[in-house]
């Protein structure tokens, strides 16, 4: 049992319910729950997980740094060229990170099942 894959299993799940309310134009709690869950762990994990990083105080320390950085720096870029569309930038982090952690989700299930 690898703690990556249910980790990025997981981070697969919020994506989609994220995804799920952001595409539908829902406006809940369950929205900002998942879309703090989103910044904080799913952005950086679906980056970090590539990694294959076996010390889990460096994976954490990522995850969260990655994850805060993806978020602020397009938006920062996107204010200084006067581009600021914030949902536009919501759903496609949401579509790149999705695929990213689909991939590293079949990778490690394809590495457990050798």
């Amino acid at each position: 049992m690898n703690p990556r894959f249910y980790a990025s299993c997981v981070a697969l799940l919020v994506d989609i319910v994220f995804a799920a309310t952001a595409f539908g134009h829902m406006t809940s709690p369950v929205r900002f729950v998942t879309g703090l869950l989103f910044a904080f762990f799913v952005l950086g994990w679906s980056c970090v997980a590539h990694l294959r990083l076996t010390n889990v105080a460096l994976a954490i320390s990522l995850t969260l740094g990655l994850g805060l950085v993806l978020v602020l720096l397009p938006a920062e870029l996107m204010v200084i060229t006067s581009h600021w569309h914030p949902v536009t930038l919501e759903k496609s982090l949401i579509v790149v990170s999705g695929l990213l952690l689909l991939v590293s989700v079949v990778r490690e299930r394809s590495a457990r099942a050798a």
